[in-house]
């Protein structure tokens, strides 16, 4: 039972940050400008609450995304009125669709002067921020009143921590941050999580019965694993359990390209990432295999996901998807068996009932040496090769074969971007138990990783961050950079650099039907990425040679643990490497071709 107490006098700018601190966040993100003031000056000598002030409000939000998913609590973000907020958007959006749980605070002009044309006027009759940011949080309000502030703060609250996570919006005019509260009960401990029945898998046990007799006696079941399995298998105890099932009744598991890593690469029963970028085992195991079931875990089935929502992905027999986001069940494929609940929950109870049906193990039959074999006679990767390739400039394929050796056992974690660097690191990188991954596959934002990284290096500051990102991402958001020197954060950036929006002159050159005589259109103008990110504050290093990356990226890691030093690695690779992103481009074609014949 929760407790109280009583405060008295409060403002809600104190009362907030009081909040903050109940929800046990370190560090909030922003620029600063005038309508925050009020929480400008309580975060300034805050004990235990950091404010980090980013180059742009689409880096602090990028910060605060990281933050939320490096440690599972609440990223905040503080900007003022009209485009402070507004500059954050894209961020924000970004957070709803990969379900962070993050909090945009909004200062607005006193309510006084609303519709007056006041300077950054964000109310109705200016530019309606609350509407804006009501498109991409599942709250979104503005505060007319101190002593409605509580109970709207408290749902908002309650709204970032359901399930699955979303992203809020409170706007606070001046005048109401800094009006006083008479008398507020005010929680001693954290009560905002809220039971959810269906978490409770007794409601559902006679669906995940059936479920598991399906499995059981199914001829050939796959299992994919998607993002919304991490907070479960990042538990080794949770993750324990899965592996002994599929092990037990000799179940292939893919990945999405977004859960990669989640399901050991290396396991006997692992066909690798499926999707965009996906691995061969996987793609070649389906067409050679079709599956009979198909168990979906935690996944939308996007387009990254579903390799464009590939047919190969339907069964003959049942499709089967557990997610704890019931917008996700049967929008792709038709689902026979879909249940509502938390991942966790889901695989105990399986556990459960094959124990108690362990003498009756129908699925022995399955054989194992079936899919050994398959994985020993075909490639899991394209252009093999490449992958060991002494060619100047560097083949990016070897450049993630070797990223796969460095991050052997040791314990990292990466931030990827989007780009042709996505595709190739989802191909080519292997990671381990010890390697995390991070994305922003969802919403698929150029930069985000820039931001992300510094923001998760902040919340857990002994952990080793890399973000890994093509040279045009670099660029959108490179000058956060100067954030982390600032704040002395030592992450890490491995930065792939063709001198282009290499994504996008691919797929170009792969869908168009003329031939142009100016190559270099896409072309980011030959930008030394070295001295701009010396400017800022980072070591700079050029990787322009074989063998030179495990070295560099040692040296790195040290620096930025020991110096608290941002460390870029420009990494020259050959600009006609195509990322393997062929179906997307196949799919491309045929709808240019659908619609101008």
């Amino acid at each position: 039972m929760t407790q109280f107490i009583q405060l008295e006098n409060i403002s809600v700018a104190e009362l907030t940050i009081k909040y903050l601190e109940l929800e046990g966040v370190t560090h909030v993100f922003g620029i600063p400008g005038g309508y925050i003031s009020p929480f400008l000056e309580i975060l300034r000598e805050h004990p235990t609450i950091k404010f980090i002030i980013s180059r742009h409000e689409e880096g602090a939000a990028f910060m605060a995304d990281g933050y939320a998913r490096m440690t599972g609590k609440l990223g905040v973000v503080f900007t003022t009125a009209g485009p402070g907020a507004t500059n954050a958007l894209t961020g924000i959006a970004c957070a709803k669709v990969d379900h962070s749980p993050l909090m945009l605070i909004v200062g607005q002009p006193s309510t006084a002067i609303s519709g007056y044309g006041a300077w950054q006027d964000s109310s109705y009759s200016g530019v309606n921020i609350c509407e804006i940011f009501r498109h991409v949080c599942s709250f979104s309000e503005v505060v007319v009143d101190a002593n409605n502030f509580p109970s709207l703060f408290a749902r908002a609250l309650r709204a970032a921590h359901g399930s699955p996570k979303q992203t809020v919006h409170i706007s606070l005019p001046m005048n109401i941050s800094t009006s006083k509260i008479a008398k507020i009960d005010f929680p001693l401990e954290q009560n905002y999580v809220f039971s959810k029945e269906y978490l409770d898998y007794s409601s559902n046990a006679e669906t995940i019965d059936n479920i598991f007799h399906i499995i059981n006696h199914s001829k050939n079941p796959i299992v994919l694993v998607g993002a919304g399995c991490t907070e479960a298998f990042r538990k080794s105890s949770v993750l324990a359990l899965f592996s002994y099932f599929v092990t037990r009744h000799k179940i292939p598991v893919m990945t999405t390209p977004k859960a990669k890593g989640l399901f050991p690469e290396t396991h006997q029963f692992s066909l690798g990432v499926f999707g965009l970028g996906g691995s061969l085992h996987s793609d070649l195991y389906l067409q050679q295999n079709p599956p009979d079931t198909v168990i979906v875990l935690g996944s939308s089935l996007n387009e990254w996901a579903s390799q464009q929502w590939d047919q190969k992905l339907r069964p003959s027999k049942t499709m089967i998807q557990v997610d704890i986001d019931a917008t996700h069940i049967g929008r792709v494929y038709p689902v026979h068996y879909g249940l509502l609940c938390d991942i966790e929950i889901f695989i105990h109870r399986l556990i459960e009932i094959d124990k108690k049906n362990i003498s009756i193990f129908s699925s022995a039959s399955r054989n194992e040496n079936h899919l050994a074999l398959f994985k020993k006679e075909t490639s899991k990767f394209l252009n093999v090769d490449k992958m060991h390739s002494k060619n100047i400039p560097l083949k990016p394929q070897r450049v993630f074969c070797e990223l796969s050796h460095f991050a052997k056992n040791k314990e990292i974690s990466f931030f990827l971007d989007i780009g042709n660097s996505t595709g190739f690191f989802s191909h080519y990188a292997q990671l381990g138990l010890s390697n995390l991954l991070y994305s922003s596959y969802g919403f698929t934002c150029m930069g985000w990783s820039s931001g992300a990284a510094i923001g998760a290096k902040l919340a857990s500051i002994d952990a080793t961050c890399i973000a890994i990102m093509g040279d045009g991402a670099f660029l959108m958001n490179g000058i956060e950079i100067q954030t982390a020197a600032r704040y002395k954060v030592g992450v890490i950036y491995m930065v792939m650099f063709d001198d282009s929006y290499g994504m996008v002159n691919h797929g170009m050159n792969a869908i168009s039907k003329h031939v142009y005589a100016e190559t270099d259109y896409y072309s980011l103008g030959s930008p030394d990425l070295i001295q701009f990110s010396e400017s800022l504050g980072a070591d700079g290093y050029l990787i322009d040679k074989p063998d030179q990356l495990s070295d560099h990226l040692t040296l790195a890691c040290k620096k930025a643990a020991e110096f608290k030093k941002p460390q870029v690695l420009i990494v020259k690779i050959d600009p006609n490497e195509q990322a393997p992103f062929s179906t997307r481009y196949k799919a491309l074609q045929k709808i240019i071709a659908e619609t101008t014949n």
